[in-house]
């Protein structure tokens, strides 16, 4: 598989419209190639729907040795109704960039791992261990297909991962993790005019939010990505302007970094509620976890990032690491065991969920080379 063919998958699987439920018609234009090149494919089923899978694909060595993988997703989110210059899903090259949803993140990212590792199969190139790709479904929606394979165990065996999410080809070795906690305080209602009758939730629930940011100890930091951070993002209550409000309830997104322990956190802020509870007339409130994503993290001296680093030098890029934003499957599979995670891929993270997505062409063609030498040069350590 050269460049251009490479460069063919890739306008192939854009013109697929592979928004929520779709993802199909992606893996089976993806497994085409590999299962030419040699690799075991199988496709699993997502969410008990036999119209939307989910692609392992698995390549052994000439020897004994670690599995390394490669991760990427199917799905994209809707175009929207801002209006494009080109047709959504129908690949347009105009100066060095393809333009499409999905271009950027992350159909770009994927099609370069899959076309790097057709070309080690295809090359015969020698190496130690398993190459194995997890290409998932439905991360848009919440990371659930990589939640689902995870569960399934497809990820037990893996020593290192490359997820190729858009960072301008660059290197992320961690993002925040996501942590929503839910607050409701309870009241009596009265009428307002004998509020002294009733029992005020929303009272209750300005005590709590204060004792909760005041108390709860999120004070730590990652080199990478930064500060834990929180943030009080919802609140509601009440049944109208003449009545004492029996229910009232707060939404606080805490995004936590490696390390953070999410349970540990929870049982904090109860223990402030529950001393609360001890010194407040009448205090009833109920604490639950809405989100729970995990944060990724990996050492800055691993194999895998020193891998990374050699192949972008390799490749006469400029070795620099990026701070990823958002979330990514990375979060599920590290749930399947301690071992390095990167995100790299081609595209720049400012045109994902875009209007008028795009990737540069030239970073398509240097991710699928530097992927390969990741690869390589992980195994073969």
């Amino acid at each position: 598989m050269n460049n251009q063919t490479a460069l063919d998958l890739l306008k192939d699987i854009i013109a697929v419209d592979s928004i929520d439920g779709k993802e199909k018609a992606v893996v089976d234009i993806l497994e085409a190639p590999l299962k030419a090149a040699g690799f075991e494919c199988e496709q699993v089923i997502f969410a008990n729907d036999p119209s939307r899978t989910q692609l392992i694909a698995t390549l052994n060595g000439q020897e004994e040795g670690p599995v390394f993988g490669f991760s990427g997703h199917t799905d994209v989110v809707p175009v929207g109704a801002v209006k494009w210059n080109t047709e959504p899903f129908t690949a347009t090259e105009i100066d060095g960039k393809l333009y499409g949803r999905g271009a950027c993140d992350m159909k770009a990212g994927l099609a370069a791992q899959v076309a790097a590792a057709v070309q080690i199969a295809e090359e015969k190139v020698p190496f130690k261990g398993q190459i194995k790709l997890l290409i998932s479904a439905a991360e848009e929606l919440g990371l659930l297909g990589a939640g689902e394979l995870t569960e399934a165990g497809y990820a037990d065996d893996l020593d290192a991962l490359v997820i190729g999410e858009p960072t301008d080809v660059q290197i992320t070795t961690a993002h925040k993790g996501v942590f929503w906690l839910r607050l409701k305080t309870f009241g009596q209602t009265a009428h307002s005019s004998t509020p002294e009758k009733g029992i005020n939730a929303i009272d209750h629930l300005v005590l709590a939010i204060q004792a909760i940011q005041s108390k709860l100890d999120i004070d730590v930091v990652d080199p990478v990505v930064g500060p834990s951070t929180m943030s009080l993002n919802h609140i509601g209550g009440g049944n109208g302007n003449n009545v004492v409000p029996d229910n009232a309830d707060a939404l606080f997104d805490i995004r936590t970094i490696g390390g953070q322990d999410t349970e540990a956190l929870y049982n904090h802020a109860k223990e402030i509620l529950d001393e609360l509870a001890a010194t407040v007339d009448n205090f009833q409130y109920e604490l639950t976890v809405e989100a729970d994503v995990k944060a990724v993290s990996t050492d800055m001296e691993s194999n895998l990032v020193g891998a990374a680093k050699s192949a972008l030098t390799n490749n006469d890029r400029e070795v620099s690491f990026f701070a990823f934003s958002g979330g990514t499957d990375a979060s599920q599979f590290t749930k399947a065991g301690d071992y390095p995670i990167i995100i790299i891929g081609p595209g720049e993270m400012s045109m994902a969920h875009q209007p008028n997505e795009y990737v540069d062409v030239q970073d398509f063609y240097d991710m699928i080379q530097i992927n390969k030498e990741i690869a390589l040069e992980f195994l073969n350590k």
